[in-house]
């Protein structure tokens, strides 16, 4: 019942409109990501300690160390693959760049559990790789990716729920709601007092981070394995993992927002202005449509597009300035915060980005 469901907590702000500050959406984000291959190989450990208690802690070492070290390596490298894949393979139809990355993914995954290395810490390490990379057809890839988790988790819920039985819950009931109460009131926030301590976080960032610690569907499949692998009592176990990660939602889920307010943990700046812009990559060869965030004392803060030292060929397309998109000439100023979306070539993608992101001059 460790891991926690960044999903769920996103998916909350979002709704509200609520705008965490970076450094925390960063670790809950971080955390909530990175849990779940640990916690597979924490159950997988415990499932086979209990089936097979002749293997030796030494034999769990081993195992732990190659199955993070290869899915680590997997990952970066992987997602590096991808990333490449995507930028430099030319294909017919722009609705065939979604299923290539589908296609990707299922290969790190499958590779990455063939040589035993952890396929969840590949696959999470990737996204990362791929998520921070300048990629062609962006917008199509983060809007096919995000209808995709939805169908999925629609149909995950779907499945954990025809296992559940109301009348069940009810047996386990109290030593569910004790469980539930250990686990958010005791185990979560003294586990984030000792893991953020090196760490620079107020007192109220902390709390927040206790209790953002909601329980979703990860812990529910795991207690799936553990009734497929013939554990002893696994149905009460089962029931008792739901009935926490349902109260879980319930109180913090609902709660979320309110509890971001009362500790002052929100961003007094607007969140960043996605804009809504595609182009045909097949028209307009070894062209890419960027977007950059204009930093405070940066090159371009303060200045007219016609004086800022552009590379040639470089085109700004429009500028976001909170709730407004302008359509840009060379008389208008940029301001930090601006996010300027640019038609740039290849090459000169971190020219732009040391103009208008980096406080330094460019030499």
């Amino acid at each position: 019942m460790s891991p926690t469901d960044a999903a769920a907590v996103f998916n909350v702000f979002r709704a509200k409109g609520t705008n965490l500050r970076p450094a925390l959406r960063h670790v809950i984000e971080a955390e909530s990501g990175s849990n779940d291959p640990m916690a597979v190989f924490l159950t997988f450990a415990a499932i086979n300690a209990i089936t097979n208690p002749h293997t030796s802690i030494l034999g769990y070492i081993t195992h732990f160390i190659v199955e993070m070290g290869f899915g680590a390596a997997v990952g970066y490298f992987g997602g590096k693959l991808v990333s490449y894949t995507i930028n430099h393979i030319r294909l017919q139809w722009e609705g065939l760049y979604p299923v290539l990355s589908i296609a990707l993914v299922l290969s790190l995954f499958a590779v990455c559990s063939a040589i035993k290395g952890n396929g969840f810490l590949a696959v999470y390490i990737a996204g990362l790789v791929v998520g921070n990379a300048t990629l062609i057809h962006r917008g199509s890839l983060l809007l096919f990716h995000d209808g995709i988790a939805w169908l999925l988790q629609i149909a995950m819920f779907l499945i954990l729920g025809l296992q559940v039985f109301p009348s069940h819950l009810m047996q386990v009931a109290k030593s569910g709601l004790y469980v539930s109460l250990f686990l958010i009131l005791i185990a979560r926030p003294l586990s984030v007092l000792v893991a953020l301590a090196p760490f620079r976080f107020q007192l109220n960032e902390k709390m927040f981070i206790a209790w953002a610690g909601l329980r979703g569907a990860a812990p529910i499949v795991l207690a799936i394995f553990a009734m497929t692998s013939g554990v002893p009592n696994s149905r009460a176990i089962f029931n008792t993992v739901f009935f926490v990660a349902v109260l879980s939602v319930a109180a913090q889920g609902t709660t979320m927002g309110q509890a971001a307010k009362w500790l002052k943990v929100l961003n007094p700046n607007p969140a960043r202005q996605r804009i809504p812009l595609r182009y045909h990559a097949k028209a307009l060869r070894n062209k890419e449509v960027v977007e950059f965030e204009v930093a405070q004392n940066s090159v371009a803060d303060n200045m007219r597009i016609v004086d800022l030292p552009l590379p040639k060929g470089v085109l700004i397309l429009l500028v976001a300035r909170e709730d407004e998109d302008i359509v840009p000439n060379g008389s208008t100023i940029l301001h930090r915060g601006d996010v300027i979306q640019t038609l740039v070539d290849e090459a000169f993608v971190a020219e732009c980005r040391k103009l208008f992101e980096n406080s330094a001059s460019p030499e």
